[in-house]
């Protein structure tokens, strides 16, 4: 059963106990929809970027969970979350620091 895996347990655990992160101030655009102010990260990764971003982010997660005595194995899994996480909302807050955009359009 996948509740006894001990491969969800450390995943729930994580996932439980995520710190919170201070970050950076990241470029926005406020959208005014029926009245509500609603702030939206600027796209500024492309599609290429995108996947090989959640490519490499799903090996990096397979890694941590595929080989317990890996030494940075915790490293392996925030920056696999961070892959996933910048590919899905196609925007990335290194990329709006440095000013970098791999994207064809400018929404």
């Amino acid at each position: 059963m996948l509740r006894n895996n001990h491969a969800y347990l450390k995943l729930r655990d994580f996932l439980i106990n995520i710190p919170y992160i201070v970050c950076v101030t990241i470029p926005t655009t406020q959208v005014k929809s029926q009245g509500e102010d609603t702030i939206m990260l600027k796209k500024n990764v492309g599609t290429v970027d995108r996947i090989l971003r959640a490519i490499i982010g799903i090996i990096l997660i397979a890694a941590y969970f595929m080989y317990p005595d890996m030494a940075y194995k915790l490293v392996a899994l925030i920056i696999g979350l961070i892959l996933l996480a910048t590919a899905a909302l196609s925007s990335c807050p290194l990329y709006a620091i440095f000013g970098i955009k791999t994207c064809k359009s400018d929404s």
